[in-house]
């Protein structure tokens, strides 16, 4: 604004001692005295000072996006290694390199004892070799209760380097369709669920177990096994537990044959036990019990070929009581 001021009123100045057309004496301040090819001149500079600008901006935002990949997608070592590339290859410093790099010096110094995770490694491998259903979770409760106190993100880091993962199969999320939450009782004894299992020994034979689960904390109270399971024998088996236990004063079950005899009914109704019925084809009203199974056909029924029943019980126990 100051420059237009100046120039206009050194035209005005000009126009008046020296009488020359408005016309000519415009041209020539705008011009500032150049010549056409000067002016041609300029306005290319101008063009490829644009282009330059564009250039300069694009290779900006790719510098801040590698930084960006570098930063938080690489590991330690692969930043020491790009560093070291970098510094090999254009002769720059470490500093100028990490600085280019987006890396911290110290992060480029440290070096690592590999020797220092040897034991919490062997003590994760020991644990996963012999509960090999266990996630990080339990791994980690393991580990606590034999007396080590590593910190979890660091027993975690190995555990993922060391590639224990369990792989998790994915489900069909269905639309919300408002489901009844079930209720968590608040003490024991004031209500179990029951349900049946099958599989099958290395000869063929089919057996059944029936598990018996406290809806309180989920604690598993038995596990009856064997190839025929009567009402009778359930009776004997939930009389066994309440004699330590005491008597529920509601089970959760289906709508098996064994579940709706007279003799159940009448059994029930001695001891003032409530029996509640879930509806037919609907297992998730039973879900406490149904999680249990999942867990004891991953970690026992799936994992291990049977000779006899005896093997199965003798597994079934040593589980149940860790």
């Amino acid at each position: 604004k100051i420059l237009k001021e100046v120039e206009a009123e050194a035209w005005r100045t000009s126009a008046a001692i020296t009488g020359e057309p408005r016309d000519v004496l415009k041209l020539e301040v705008e011009d500032g005295g150049m010549e056409a090819s000067d002016i041609k001149r300029l306005k290319e500079l101008e063009k490829e000072n644009a282009k330059l600008k564009k250039m300069f901006a694009e290779l900006s935002l790719e510098n801040e996006a590698l930084k960006d990949v570098i930063t938080k997608k690489l590991e330690a070592d692969e930043k020491r290694t790009l560093v070291d590339y970098v510094r090999e290859t254009f002769q720059m410093s470490s500093r100028a390199s990490c600085r280019a790099l987006n890396i911290s010096r110290s992060v480029y110094f440290y070096r690592p004892d590999k020797q220092r995770d040897l034991p919490v490694i062997e003590a994760i491998g020991r644990f996963a070799e012999k509960y090999p259903r266990y996630g990080f979770p339990k791994i980690f409760q393991k580990l606590r209760k034999a007396g080590n106190r590593w910190n979890h993100k660091r027993v975690h880091r190995i555990y993922c380097q060391l590639g224990l993962n369990l792989k998790r199969k994915g489900k069909q999320r269905l639309p919300s369709r408002n489901p009844i939450q079930l209720s968590i009782p608040g003490q024991m004894n004031q209500s179990w669920s029951v349900d049946f299992m099958s599989d099958s020994l290395a000869d063929g034979r089919t057996f059944r177990t029936f598990n018996v689960l406290d809806d309180f904390n989920r604690q598993a109270l038995g596990i009856e096994i064997d190839t025929n399971l009567p009402a009778t024998r359930i009776i004997r088996v939930l009389n066994q537990i309440a004699s330590w236990r005491g008597y529920p004063k509601q089970i959760r079950m289906d709508n098996g044959p064994e579940f709706i005899l007279l003799a159940m009914a009448e059994w029930t109704e001695s001891h003032r036990i409530q029996l509640e019925f879930i509806k037919p084809g609907k297992s998730t009203q039973n879900s406490f019990v149904e999680r249990f199974n999942r867990t004891f056909r991953e970690e026992i029924l799936s994992y291990y070929i049977f000779k006899d029943l005896k093997e199965v019980r003798e597994l079934t126990e040593n589980w149940l009581r860790e």
